[in-house]
C-alpha cells in the first residue's frame, strides 16, 4: 500500500509540472489579462490594467479621491511579449482562487486567458505565504509593462 501512495504522489507532482510548462503563446483577440493591486482599507491606492489579445490596454487607478483612466493600443508584438513572459514566469501554474486574506490588507487580483488555459486569482497579505505562488514576479512584469506604457503618468 506504501508504494502505491507514493507512485500516486510522483504522478500528482507529474501531471501539475506538465500543466504547468510554458507554452509558445500565439496571439488571439480573445486572449485577455487583468491584474489589479491594492486596497487594504477605504480610500486606499487601487491600479487596475486590462491587456486584451487586440492590443487595446485600458489602465485605472485610484488614489482617494483621484482617479486616472487611460486606453492605449499596443502593438502586436508588445502584448505578444508581455503574455508570453507572463506564462514564462508560471502564471498558469499558481492555484486559483484565494490565498492569504485577513482584513485590510492589500490584494492583488490577477485573471487570464491565453492560448486556451484560463486563471482567476487573489492574493492577500504578506508575500511570505505565498512563495510558491509565482505573484511577485508576475506583479514586477506588470508594474514594468505598466512604466514602459507610461500608463497612469502626466501627458
Amino acid at each position: 500500500m506504501k508504494h502505491r501512495s507514493w507512485v500516486v504522489c510522483i504522478s500528482a507532482v507529474l501531471f501539475l509540472q506538465a500543466c504547468c510548462r510554458s507554452f509558445s503563446v500565439e496571439l488571439d483577440p480573445s486572449d485577455v489579462v487583468m491584474y489589479g493591486s491594492g486596497g487594504g482599507e477605504l480610500g486606499a491606492p487601487w491600479v487596475e490594467v486590462v491587456v486584451r489579445g487586440d492590443g487595446s490596454v485600458i489602465y485605472q487607478e485610484t488614489d482617494g479621491g483621484d482617479k486616472a483612466f487611460a486606453e492605449v493600443q499596443m502593438e502586436q508584438q508588445e502584448v505578444i511579449q508581455l503574455f508570453q513572459d507572463l506564462v514564462d514566469l508560471g502564471l498558469f501554474c499558481m492555484k486559483p482562487g484565494l490565498h492569504g486574506g485577513g482584513a485590510d490588507v492589500p490584494v492583488t487580483k490577477i485573471e487570464a486567458r491565453i492560448g486556451g488555459k484560463e486563471l482567476d486569482a487573489a492574493f492577500a497579505g504578506p508575500r511570505e505565504a505565498d512563495d510558491d505562488s509565482h505573484i511577485s514576479q508576475i506583479e514586477a512584469r506588470m508594474r514594468l509593462f505598466i512604466r514602459g506604457a507610461e500608463l497612469g503618468q502626466p501627458k
